[in-house]
């Protein structure tokens, strides 16, 4: 008898454990809030091309949060790409996914530049020293 109850108690906790998750997921794709331990966390680059495809190629250059970066190889030259889709190619490659694009005025508003902003998952914590780093002291 004492099996038997065991079992039976067995099965319920599973059954309880099979519709939490069920439930989780079914809010997940009704929109509601994602509880905090499952949580998505990621890290930004803003990324600006320039250059003339035709003659030079185009350069990348990288805004992580504390500098703007030209794309370069592990020998330190820059990096020329043959076109926009080249380019989001290779940050795919190193496990960038492409969120949005847009302009922005620089140069006193007489000119814009259009980027691309990218993210990449991470954890909680390498998110919050991504961040904390981009603060001007």
């Amino acid at each position: 008898m004492a099996l038997m109850v065991a079992a039976v108690v067995a099965t319920a906790q599973k059954a309880e454990a099979q519709a939490s998750a069920q439930a989780s997921v079914q809010s997940q794709v009704a929109g509601v809030q994602v509880p905090v331990a499952e949580e998505e966390y990621y890290i930004y680059n803003f990324v600006y091309l320039s250059g003339d495809i035709k003659n030079e190629g185009l350069k990348a250059d990288i805004d992580d949060g504390v500098s703007i970066e030209r794309v370069k190889d592990a020998d330190g030259k820059t990096i020329k790409f043959r076109t926009p889709a080249a380019v989001l190619m290779y940050f795919t490659a190193k496990g960038w996914e492409w969120v949005a694009n847009g302009d922005t005025l620089y140069s006193g508003g007489d000119s814009t530049r259009s980027y691309w902003v990218l993210r990449k998952r991470c954890t909680k914590e390498e998110m919050l020293a991504a961040a904390k780093a981009g603060r001007k002291k």
